[in-house]
């Protein structure tokens, strides 16, 4: 009967660690968190990310894995979608008036991570900018603005995969 528990216990142990990847990087779970576009759509703005944050925390759910605050499309300014000089896509400055890097710091300090919508090509689903033949530029972008995403790139600071 010993025998068979320990065969069980090293069964279980064996799947455990199987759910952690070979990078030894990767957790058990998936990326899990809230992302605002099935509730809000575009009626969005920093307020509603700091609230979700906040219950995120005393609901419990952090512990459960859920740690990831996601912005979905329509953040950006619509009208002056980039900057002239830099290229760098504008926020919307109504919805996100100290700016996404404020909103960032701000999911920081309740230990959760910041995740942002951007588009493959010119424009998002609601039309807003896209990011193509901005890839870069946006990448780097969003880490400057305490975006959470993962570097692939050796020795590169840019962002190769936004969460």
């Amino acid at each position: 009967m010993a025998r068979r528990s320990l065969l069980v216990v090293f069964g279980l142990l064996r799947q455990a660690f199987a759910l952690v990847s070979r990078d030894g990087h990767t957790g058990r779970l998936p990326v899990m968190g809230w992302n605002s576009w099935n509730e809000y759509a575009c009626d969005i703005n920093e307020t509603v990310f700091l609230e979700v944050g906040k219950l995120l925390n005393t609901l419990g759910l952090k512990k459960l894995g859920y740690e990831h605050v996601n912005i979905d499309d329509c953040w950006s300014d619509k009208i002056h979608q980039r900057d002239n000089i830099t290229g760098q896509i504008r926020p919307d400055s109504t919805k996100f008036p100290d700016g996404i890097k404020h909103t960032a710091d701000e999911i920081h300090k309740l230990n959760l991570k910041l995740g942002i919508y951007s588009d493959a090509g010119d424009t998002t689903c609601g039309g807003y900018a896209g990011s193509l033949e901005h890839e870069a530029l946006d990448a780097k972008t969003f880490v400057d603005w305490g975006i959470d995403c993962e570097c692939y790139k050796s020795g590169d600071k840019s962002c190769a995969k936004i969460l």
